[in-house]
């Protein structure tokens, strides 16, 4: 389907998003600090942190009380601390960071436990999006797609091959 077409289409929003906040930025030295940890830098546009963009991009997309923060507890605080449209039960911590596989399937076991039929978006809570209603759109598309079954992965076409990173093959060409 085309992203044009997904606002006709879907009328549920997300049941669930999480955000994961885990990095602590040792690449951004020494901007970042325990203090000031790269999702609270004001890197999110237009004088935005980048947790407060990436709650912004979920607007309408996900009921506010359903986006959780997942980070390892002194982090979560931390961030909580610089981000009031989040409470402390919204944090989920980690017993330790792992980087992002571990951090997914500890989101995703959490979810299992609770309401195994939810639909999740996982999202890093540093990345900078520039078009954020194309964004949503492609979420909706995204959770429309899962309820029916589908594993969805939002990325964006490299410009050059990298370890640094997973890869995935689409299953059509994206619009």
């Amino acid at each position: 389907r085309e992203l044009r077409d997904v606002d006709a289409i879907v009328s549920t929003p997300l049941d669930r998003a999480i955000i994961l906040a885990g990095g602590e930025g040792k690449r951004l030295w020494p901007w970042t600090a325990e203090q000031r940890p790269k999702p609270l830098l004001p890197l999110g546009g237009n004088g935005r942190t980048l947790v407060g963009a990436t709650l912004d991009r979920l607007a309408g997309v996900v009921d506010p009380e359903a986006i959780y923060l997942q980070a390892e507890a002194r982090m979560g605080a931390r961030l909580l601390d610089g981000e009031t449209r989040l409470g402390p039960a919204q944090l989920q911590t980690e017993p330790s960071a792992r980087d992002t596989g571990p951090a997914v399937a500890l989101a995703m076991l959490r979810v299992w436990h609770q309401r195994p039929e939810h639909v999740v978006a996982l999202l890093p809570a540093d990345h900078r999006v520039q078009n954020a209603d194309r964004f949503r759109s492609a979420l909706r598309l995204a959770a429309e797609e899962a309820r029916h079954g589908a594993l969805v992965v939002l990325g964006v076409v490299p410009s050059e091959p990298s370890t640094a990173n997973a890869g995935a093959t689409p299953a059509t060409p994206a619009e």
